[in-house]
């Protein structure tokens, strides 16, 4: 760019470096040279290629968590190139404006965007931006509950941009395939998919998309109770992340550190994601910040709190969507704060919010929740809640939930005057707790296990 004379080679060679800045991993580099490109390009007058540039940029305000800057960026450079461009680029930044249209919550505006997007790239042949305007309408799909249509087209565009090497749409593919599973509790096929994501990222050189896999990996080790690789990856993550979207994802290491018994690192890491997941403008990241901060709250004991935080961020996901993680997350922290503080009828009330669900949002990991705490009000019964919540867990391989609800289960067992079962079903707990660490828990096991004859806990 330097040795070029002409300001409009200039802005042009700014413009492909900022994409490489981008692929890099670099946003804040990308982002100065398309500040530069865009710049030069209006001086000149050249209103279409300014509004090719404002795309990217609004790609990099949308990494930023700032979904709705980049809409407004977006919609003048759209209508410029509806008089000046060609109809292959109207259809690519149709497809970014409606993806960008969705993560503001704004989903009846996203969706023509999307179908003109369709529409354009199949009658002229454009497999990048079919992948990513399939790409986009599964989001809305997986919006409303529809699950296996939006897995239908993400599997769609993921033949389409592997068959084509068309990279960061198959990356794109694969990391909202991994939601998707997620949104239906297959964490085995989350696993899978993360992976396959991580070796595509790394074997075409795209930084940015590393540093989401990697990030992305801490939550699924921890669900797996493999938390020492837990935190190894998180080192690798932070290292990497250089967007608000990777280290957003950063947060899940947040349990960790509280079922460790380490609640001041879990607030340190929380206060370090203020400024880019609690007030971002994507709701997602925001309310999944109120979900983690409900569980900081009751690791400090402050579990009046810890519910009003849980339920609050309940209400404001479930107009996102009932099978979401984000949704997850917050009912089982508004259940766990309500347990943990013996106020059963908050128990009832949070429980209650499932009573509207339909077959299909009652998920498996819902219905182990559903489970887990329904024992509470079961009566004799409450044994069977127990083992089938601890039968879900296990099917779904999420380790730590597993040792937990035995644990409860051994609880009602002791009080139950059944000590050999307790004693039972508590090494079994105990047992997985000592593979994770997980000190507090160990100390409540310990505890129960004290109230038992020693012949039973030796």
């Amino acid at each position: 760019r330097e040795l070029a004379d002409a300001p409009l080679d200039r802005a042009r060679l700014a413009d492909r470096a900022g994409r490489m800045a981008r692929q890099a991993g670099r946003p804040e580099d990308a982002r100065t040279r398309f500040d530069d490109a865009h710049a030069t390009f209006e001086r000149a007058g050249d209103s279409r290629a300014a509004a090719l540039v404002a795309a990217a940029l609004a790609e990099i305000d949308f990494i930023d968590g700032h979904p709705q800057q980049a809409v407004a960026r977006l919609e003048p450079a759209l209508e410029a190139l509806r008089d000046q461009g060609t109809d292959a680029e109207v259809a690519v930044l149709s497809a970014e404006l409606g993806r960008f249209l969705f993560f503001s919550d704004e989903v009846e505006l996203a969706a023509p965007h999307l179908e003109t997007a369709l529409a354009l790239s199949e009658a002229l042949d454009l497999p990048e931006t079919l992948a990513e305007a399939l790409n986009s309408k599964s989001l809305l799909l997986s919006r409303a509950d529809r699950l296996y249509e939006a897995r239908v087209l993400l599997e769609g565009a993921l033949s389409l941009a592997l068959a084509r090497d068309l990279h960061r749409a198959a990356l794109r593919a694969y990391n909202n395939l991994v939601v998707i599973e997620l949104q239906l509790d297959a964490f085995d096929e989350v696993r899978q998919l993360n992976q396959l994501g991580l070796e595509l990222a790394r074997r075409v050189g795209d930084r940015d998309w590393e540093s989401n896999y990697v990030a992305g990996s801490v939550g699924l080790l921890f669900w797996a109770g493999r938390w020492d690789e837990a935190l190894v990856r998180l080192e690798a993550a932070r290292e990497l992340a250089t967007t608000a979207f990777a280290q957003g994802l950063t947060l899940s290491v947040v349990p960790l550190y509280c079922h460790r018994g380490r609640p001041d690192e879990a607030r340190r890491v929380l206060a370090e994601q203020q400024e880019s997941s609690a007030d971002s403008d994507n709701s997602e990241f925001s309310i999944s910040y109120r979900v983690t901060e409900a569980l900081v709250l009751r690791a400090e004991g402050r579990l009046e709190e810890s519910l009003a935080a849980a339920e609050e961020a309940l209400e404001a996901a479930r107009r996102l969507s009932a099978t979401t993680w984000t949704t997850k997350g917050a009912l089982l922290r508004a259940l766990e704060a309500a347990s943990a503080a013996g106020d059963l009828d908050a128990v009832r009330r949070v429980l209650g919010t499932l009573d509207g669900y339909r077959p299909g949002e009652l998920t498996p990991f819902v219905r182990a929740l559903q489970e887990r705490f329904g024992a509470l009000f079961a009566g004799s019964e409450a044994e069977r809640h127990y083992a089938n919540a601890e039968r879900l867990l296990d099917e779904m391989g999420l380790v730590f939930e597993l040792a937990v609800t035995k644990l409860e289960h051994g609880e009602w067992l002791v009080a139950q005057g059944r000590g050999e079962e307790a004693a039972e079903v508590l090494r079994d707990a105990r047992a997985l707790f000592e593979r994770m660490q997980a000190i507090p828990w160990l100390e409540r096991a310990a505890a129960l296990e004290s109230r038992l004859p020693a012949a039973l806990t030796a």
